[in-house]
């Protein structure tokens, strides 16, 4: 029985990079007997397997809530039976290439899977299918503070959507981000010791970069594949107008940033506790920021 190892995101933490990555290594990664393979009908955007969300619904018996997954698959809002059938045919497909072997670890990414849609069942029910299939399935998730998360999930909106809402008033209208409760339902579902919580930032990663940490998490010596990557962001660039492509990321002011560390303070205690207990101290220092030691 293979392996398998899913990276479940969240956006704004390299996911991005990682699928390009992953992509360009396909090949490579074969060779040592890691299976990977871009599954999405859309060729604009990196982000992979859309297909895994809308399998852990109706494994659990229930719709899609999330219309951004229901329009790339091309299902109806509300259309159980389509949605079945998009489930089906991936599931069908999936599960041969697995029963074909000719790998010992399956690799998959897909930020879908952290999504404010998720519930504990369809959770659950991805998780047991996915138990079912392989023998040690270990779940990956990068997590950035939440100061320099929700900067840059406003530079990605204000682009998107050419908005001109204030950064204190996303702060207000976003609250906390969503860490603590995502993980917390991932951990519920697969158990603390299959869930893997990494830092996305250089002073944590190993070797100092996303790439080089990932390939380490896939069992990979240093530099047995380049660690390079281009890290665009194409999940709305056919959307832009060209004037909004340009980085809008203001800078934090001392007030906003209290604003946002307290409205995360017990959920980045949690986080720390569950996934970090045996390094409080660095935790804290990276939660803190670079601004704490200045």
């Amino acid at each position: 029985m293979p392996d398998a190892i899913l990276h479940i995101g969240f956006n704004k933490c390299g996911s991005t990079a990682l699928q390009q990555w992953l992509g360009a290594q396909e090949d490579a990664l074969l060779a040592r007997s890691i299976w990977y393979r871009r599954m999405d009908p859309r060729t604009d955007v990196v982000c992979t397997n859309p297909h895994l969300q809308v399998l852990a619904f109706t494994l659990a018996g229930q719709p899609v809530p999330s219309r951004p997954m229901n329009a790339v698959l091309g299902i109806p809002e509300g259309d159980r039976v389509a949605q079945d059938a998009v489930a089906h045919a991936f599931r069908e497909q999936f599960e041969a290439q697995v029963a074909n072997g000719g790998f010992t670890t399956w690799v998959g990414s897909s930020e879908a899977l952290v999504s404010r849609f998720m519930t504990p069942e369809a959770i659950s029910a991805l998780a047991e299918w996915l138990s079912g299939l392989f023998g040690n399935v270990r779940y990956v998730a990068y997590v950035r503070r939440p100061e320099t998360w929700l900067v840059s999930l406003f530079g990605h909106q204000l682009r998107k959507t050419a908005s001109a809402e204030e950064l204190t008033a996303f702060v207000d209208r976003f609250g906390p981000a969503p860490f603590a409760r995502l993980l917390d339902l991932w951990r519920s579902a697969v158990g603390q010791d299959a869930l893997d919580v990494r830092l996305f930032d250089e002073s944590w990663l190993d070797g100092g970069g996303l790439i080089t940490d990932f390939q380490t998490v896939l069992g990979l010596p240093a530099g047995t594949l380049p660690s390079r990557s281009k890290r665009v962001n194409t999940s709305f660039r056919a959307r832009m107008t060209p004037w909004s492509r340009a980085p809008k990321r203001p800078a934090l002011s001392a007030q906003t940033r209290e604003k946002i560390s307290q409205l995360n303070a017990d959920d980045m205690s949690w986080v720390e506790s569950t996934f970090f207990a045996d390094r409080r101290t660095e935790f804290r220092n990276w939660a803190a920021g670079p601004e704490a030691g200045r």
